[in-house]
């Protein structure tokens, strides 16, 4: 199968030759994906850079650095960190060095096999990426993450500066670098993860993501000095922030405070390991456990929870509303309370 000399990917036939000569912003489209930094993954489920592959000019000019495979190890340890499957099915991840890469790097996948080489399939082809990418800062098709270049440039400055500290960086890379990072475990998240309504699939990933302490992790994990606070400056001015509130609420229900790092991993295969059929089940089995006293109370409880999820917080499936769940948790924390206390 035809390769793009520039890149390690496989297209459709006839691909490779005419993205030589394809424009794009005033360039043609090779030269602007092989100046993309590109890592594609081999198999499934890989857990290690031997089975990754620098996928356009730019990676491999960046592969030369063992800084840059300790960062792609991080990566692949972090995907597989995720408890939705025994191993994330993630299979490349691009960083962008501009929003015409960002395109470009969302558009490869359009040129496959069985799509013949034209102009009108090239352009089909960029119409449906640009749609994609609007207004995002990443995306994802099929297993392979695509980050945009806000979110890429800090990335991209750790691999060509490495080693350098964060104090020595402007407060915009690190602010890219900060959210750059915590956009990369929120995408992984959805790779490795299902969740039984998309309201339910970015809470929990952004949620997971903001979670104290997750974020240093993740910078360790790759070898990067990434800054600190990410969550707090997320909560400001992040995205799905009512999805993200309904979440938090969820699981302080659950007994799993979001504001403490020890309770993530319990939090984290609440979310991610328990099939998505079976999660608002799980929810409401736990809130049930821990705030009813009677049998009776419980499974008036698992009937008020599962409705709640189900059917309140987000009637559309996608836009959640944070107050019946707020209601609902103070409810339950003020009954806790006073039967805690008439039991001292």
């Amino acid at each position: 199968m035809p390769v793009l000399p520039s890149i390690g990917t496989k297209l459709g036939a006839g691909w490779g030759q005419f993205l030589k000569h394809a424009p794009l912003a005033g360039d043609d489209f090779a030269d602007v994906l092989k100046d993309q930094v590109r890592f594609r993954i081999t198999r499934a489920g890989a857990t290690s850079v031997d089975d990754v592959v620098p996928d356009s000019k730019a990676a491999r000019l960046l592969w030369k650095r063992p800084e840059t495979r300790q960062v792609v190890q991080g990566v692949l340890d972090l995907a597989n960190e995720v408890s939705g499957s025994p191993a994330t099915p993630l299979r490349g991840f691009t960083l962008a060095t501009s929003d015409v890469g960002y395109l470009a790097n969302r558009a490869v996948h359009s040129f496959r096999p069985g799509h013949a080489p034209t102009m009108a399939a090239y352009e089909a082809a960029l119409d449906v990426a640009r749609a994609h990418i609007s207004d995002t800062v990443a995306v994802r098709k099929g297993a392979w993450l695509h980050m945009g270049p806000e979110r890429s440039r800090g990335l991209i400055h750790a691999l060509e500066h490495p080693g350098t500290p964060r104090d020595e960086l402007s407060a915009s890379m690190r602010t890219s670098l900060g959210r750059g990072t915590k956009t990369l475990l929120h995408e992984l998240n959805h790779v490795g993860s299902k969740a039984p309504a998309p309201w339910i699939s970015e809470g929990k990933a952004e949620t997971l993501a903001r979670w104290p302490g997750r974020v240093p992790h993740a910078g360790r994990t790759m070898g990067i000095d990434v800054p600190t606070g990410v969550g707090r400056w997320a909560d400001d001015i992040g995205p799905y922030q009512d999805e993200v509130t309904s979440v938090r609420a969820i699981m302080r229900m659950a007994g799993l405070d979001p504001r403490r790092s020890r309770n993530f991993a319990e939090a984290e295969r609440l979310l991610n390991g328990t099939p998505p059929e079976d999660l608002v089940k799980s929810i409401a089995d736990r809130v049930a456990k821990r705030h009813g006293t009677t049998a009776k109370e419980r499974n008036a409880l698992r009937r008020t929870v599962t409705d709640l999820i189900e059917n309140r917080v987000a009637p559309d499936g996608v836009h959640a509303n944070p107050r019946a769940v707020h209601k609902l948790a103070r409810e339950l924390e003020r009954t806790r309370r006073v039967r805690l206390a008439a039991a001292d």
